[in-house]
């Protein structure tokens, strides 16, 4: 193994799958024949398509962690379940609508349409508390402060210099109370109606400009089911 090479013995579970939806259908179609996926040019409807995918699932992510956090009871700093389960559903939620490669984000205004006041008012909460809290360090719910420490009687008078020593004080906090928490499966099962609502509206949009291009006899060619991520490029990637 050459120096720095990094050799994996255990891996890790993944699932690939398939999406399909018929927009059209007429014959039957034959026992052997095959069904495949193709490849697509590349446009703003197919990479917003393929974006709302993914942002459905970081969704439904966050949904199952908010839900499962909110079954520990009131948010707990010191509970680390409680603590993981909150801070992976935050950074789930605000994926989507952080810059990133997928080419497409959410945005507010992508809900416009759906959400009231307390939606837009959670929103920004959960986005502000991933900015400012969760993904970096610049909030009022993690502090510390280094102190010294003495022996004083009540009126604060000093009981000599020995013992003494240096210490600190914190504060840290979850960021996120129970009456939010229970409001966030709620605000994602309206934003999933959405997605997917625009999903079905680019289904049909690709497909019209996909069925255009085999009526007049375009060349297809088959896409991969699933394309594994070069793990050796991963921290490359991030310079």
């Amino acid at each position: 193994m050459a120096e720095g090479e990094l050799l994996e013995f255990e891996g890790e579970m993944f699932e690939p799958t398939w999406i399909t939806k018929w927009i059209e259908t007429g014959k039957e179609i034959a026992a052997g024949t095959l069904i495949v996926p193709v490849a697509l040019c590349e446009s703003d409807k197919t990479i917003e398509h393929a974006a709302l995918h993914l942002a459905a699932d970081d969704l439904n992510l966050a949904r199952q962690s908010f839900e499962e956090a909110a079954k520990l009871g009131l948010p707990n700093n010191e509970n680390s379940l409680s603590k993981a389960l909150i801070h992976a559903a935050i950074m789930a939620y605000a994926r989507s609508f952080a810059g990133g490669v997928r080419g497409f984000r959410l945005n507010t205004e992508f809900f416009e349409a759906i959400w009231g006041s307390a939606d837009i008012e959670l929103h920004a909460y959960l986005y502000n508390l991933r900015d400012k809290h969760v993904a970096h360090s610049v909030n009022d719910f993690e502090r510390a402060t280094t102190v010294g420490v003495v022996v004083a009687d009540q009126s604060w008078r000093l009981l000599g210099t020995n013992p003494s020593g240096v210490g600190v004080t914190k504060l840290s906090m979850v960021g996120l109370p129970m009456s939010k928490l229970k409001l966030c499966p709620a605000h994602i099962e309206v934003m999933m109606v959405r997605i997917t609502d625009r999903i079905a509206e680019l289904d049909q949009a690709i497909y019209a400009e996909f069925r255009a291009g085999l009526a007049v006899g375009e060349l297809v060619k088959p896409a991969p089911l699933v394309t594994l991520p070069d793990r050796s490029k991963v921290a490359e990637r991030r310079r």
